[in-house]
């Protein structure tokens, strides 16, 4: 996730700032790939002025650079990162992509917790007020992403500020998870060595990076729209040297290596599941065959998809030339799934053929949904692999090993003008 960044919001009723839900959040947060800080509003001050303070922090990390902005909230800290997330007239800079409440305060029109909205609101708070601060009463359709996590037993914001929300987020149809685990007080934190609630971390790990694969998946997805009458043409130099380095380099999974196809294929199974799902309204059905050429051409690919919503995928399984050295080569494993999500999101997703150029286009586009480190292997795989068949006609044995990441920015930037980008006809390589 290295175009987003999440705010950490402490909580403290709106009266301090805790300190064991501030920097060993932001920690765990590196831990795991996600670059975070921790933003200490003011404090004992009336709204809206901490939301206008987090709104400006929001608009300073999306001026530094920042693409995806996340908010993390706790308690009192949760109520803040939901307001910034649902309050109306956020100017665009001042967007959020994404939030995760903690034990959240969610309804100023309750009587539970008091000391916050007290300090807050004041004690003469209308019940207008009162209400244009409750979460609840802010979901949109348009509202991003939420999860949500709470423990039953927390005696001083009531799971039922949890439910609230969840509700409203569902009747709203807004993506999000909740988790209410049985046991536990309140102000847990990151919740280690508290039982089931300690859950809650990986949990909300798995979400945020399946979620930013969505959100990267989306976008680049419309970018590539363009890509289905036009695509990028390959430099034969370019492509030529990369071939060279392909076939020079050895097959040696040291730890970077080992890493990098680690994360591809996790972000590639996210990315699988999201495809597949029978969750979705038309989900794509994926079969994994031994028949060794399942289309003869692009075009019946794309039907096949696009029309049937189905794709037959040759399996790597049979052949021990094509197993890859770091991704499952069982039937329907790790490396046959991965050149399921190939053929869909990049193939039938942009209507791109098997040719050179629409095999370097799929890669360029592709390479948007996945994190840096993936797309160190993506690239390697398809960059790597297709300009040796594109230079030597020959296939080239799947390899552990990390293309140079010089030599495939100059790749990138030495993309020609636009081409026809999908030619009926073409076939894929033995």
């Amino acid at each position: 996730m290295a175009d987003a960044h999440v705010i950490v919001l402490p909580g403290g009723g709106y009266a301090e700032h805790a300190p064991h839900e501030a920097e060993p959040v932001v920690s765990w947060l590196a831990g795991i790939g996600i670059e975070a800080s921790v933003f200490r509003y003011p404090l004992n001050v009336r709204h809206p002025v901490p939301l206008l303070a987090v709104r400006a922090e929001i608009r300073r990390l999306r001026a530094a650079g920042a693409e995806r902005i996340g908010l993390m909230g706790f308690s009192a800290g949760g109520h803040l990162a939901g307001l910034a997330a649902l309050a109306p007239d956020a100017a665009p800079e001042e967007s959020v992509q994404f939030a995760v409440l903690g034990y959240s305060i969610t309804s100023m029109e309750t009587e539970t917790y008091r000391p916050s909205r007290l300090i807050l609101l004041g004690p003469d708070a209308s019940p207008e007020l009162r209400r244009a601060t409750s979460l609840d009463a802010l979901v949109t359709p348009g509202a991003p992403p939420f999860f949500l996590w709470h423990t039953a037993e927390d005696p001083y914001v009531p799971v039922e500020h949890t439910y609230r929300l969840a509700r409203m987020l569902a009747d709203n149809e807004v993506p999000h998870a909740t988790h209410v685990f049985a046991h536990g007080p309140h102000s847990l934190g990151l919740a280690q060595g508290a039982g089931d609630a300690a859950l809650w971390t990986t949990l909300a790990e798995h979400w945020m990076h399946e979620n930013h694969a969505q959100s990267r998946t989306r976008d680049a997805m419309a970018d590539a729209e363009p890509a289905v009458t036009a695509a990028p043409r390959v430099d034969p130099a370019l492509a030529r040297d990369v071939a060279a380095a392909y076939l020079d380099a050895p097959s040696r999974p040291d730890p970077l290596t080992t890493a990098a196809y680690a994360r591809l294929v996790a972000e590639t199974d996210r990315l699988f599941g999201l495809i597949t799902s029978a969750a979705l309204p038309d989900p794509v059905r994926v079969v994994f065959t031994t028949c060794p050429a399942p289309y003869g051409d692009a075009w019946e690919l794309i039907a096949s998809v696009t029309g049937d919503r189905l794709l037959e995928v040759d399996t790597v399984a049979a052949d021990p030339d094509r197993h890859h050295p770091l991704m499952g080569s069982g039937l329907g494993g790790e490396y046959d799934r991965f050149r399921a999500v190939h053929d869909i999101l990049g193939h039938a997703g942009l209507g791109l053929g098997f040719d050179r150029d629409g095999e370097f286009a799929v890669w360029l586009a592709q390479e948007r949904m996945h994190s840096p480190l993936a797309g160190r292997a993506l690239a390697t795989e398809l960059h790597g692999q297709h300009s040796v068949r594109w230079t030597t006609g020959q296939v080239a044995s799947p390899k552990a090993t990390l293309l140079d990441a010089g030599q495939l920015r100059q790749a990138r930037l030495g993309a020609g003008s636009a081409v026809p980008g999908h030619r009926r006809g073409d076939r894929r390589a033995p």
